[in-house]
């Protein structure tokens, strides 16, 4: 269902990677449904006292089971069912949907036991993980946080439209160190853990290292200045270029980019990551398209 302020204002923009009090509410109590009608029940069976007929999810065994795979959900306070009451962290708080998507499955009622009043179960286990991932991003995506949870189980972080377009629309360099680089730097920057995406940054300034020497020759000064020279034949753009690189050289130096020695400053911050990022990238996107020559 697609909500009427969508209809009428557009899709909200993404913004935020930081989960709310309201939004884990929202998570938990939605998990407690599926635990209430049985829908854990494949994995963690409640089984009928007549016979080994599943009718419902063992909501003990499901948080014990979550807390054993996710150790910090046990410093955690939970309420007498046990069940985790407390908000983790984000990142956690990942794990935990992750670990619900690979439990969970529809439940199929089948005969109806009178004498103890419920239902029979069977389960469609693709069913099941189909409805909880669109549940899961219709949360995200109404309250605006950049994470989505794929069809695979895992999670990736969605990217405003314009830097999408420039992570897809970059070339390679047809060469294999450099196309490694690139591509483990663009598939770390979606990554929802920022140490992650911090490591994609340092893939990144790596490849722009090894994209100044793809150019003939073995001097790398002017193997940069040859790849400067055709992105630009303009004097004014060719030297902004050339101020661009050198600035760009600089950051990878000055920062725990390229470099972790002490004095080197750390970047911390997943919008500062995410500015270096698509700074360079840019770059690196210019040179490449510069280097193959008009499409």
């Amino acid at each position: 269902m697609e909500y009427f302020s969508d209809q009428e204002h557009g899709k909200v923009e993404v913004v935020r990677e930081d989960i709310s009090d309201q939004v884990w509410c929202g998570i938990l109590s939605y998990v407690n449904t599926l635990i209430a009608t049985g829908a854990f029940g494949e994995a963690f069976p409640e089984i009928c006292p007549d016979g080994q007929v599943v009718i419902g999810t063992n909501s003990v065994a499901f948080w014990e089971a979550c807390r054993a795979e996710i150790p910090s959900f046990s410093t955690l306070k939970v309420d007498k069912s046990g069940t985790v009451v407390d908000k983790p962290e984000t990142p956690e708080l990942l794990d935990f949907i992750q670990f619900c998507y690979q439990n969970v499955s529809a439940p199929i009622k089948l005969s109806y036991h009178d004498y103890f009043k419920h239902h029979h179960l069977t389960f469609n286990g693709e069913k099941g993980r189909l409805e909880f991932v669109q549940k899961i991003n219709k949360i995200f995506e109404r309250n605006r946080i950049e994470f989505r949870l794929q069809y695979d189980g895992s999670i990736i972080r969605t990217l405003p439209p314009e830097l999408n377009q420039l992570l897809n629309a970059s070339k390679t360099g047809n060469e294999a160190v450099f196309d490694r680089l690139l591509n483990d730097a663009k598939t770390n920057i979606c990554d929802p853990d920022p140490k992650v995406r911090k490591d994609g940054l340092e893939r990144l300034w790596d490849a722009w290292e090894r994209l100044k020497t793809l150019e003939e020759g073995n001097d790398k000064k002017a193997q940069t200045t040859k790849l400067l020279d055709k992105a630009a034949t303009a004097p004014e753009f060719r030297k902004l270029l050339e101020e661009e690189a050198k600035v760009l050289t600089a950051i990878g130096n000055t920062f725990q980019i390229r470099h972790h020695e002490q004095g080197k400053h750390e970047i911390k911050d997943p919008g500062q990551i995410d500015y270096l990022f698509f700074r360079m990238l840019s770059m690196i996107f210019l040179l490449l398209k510069a280097r193959s020559g008009p499409p």
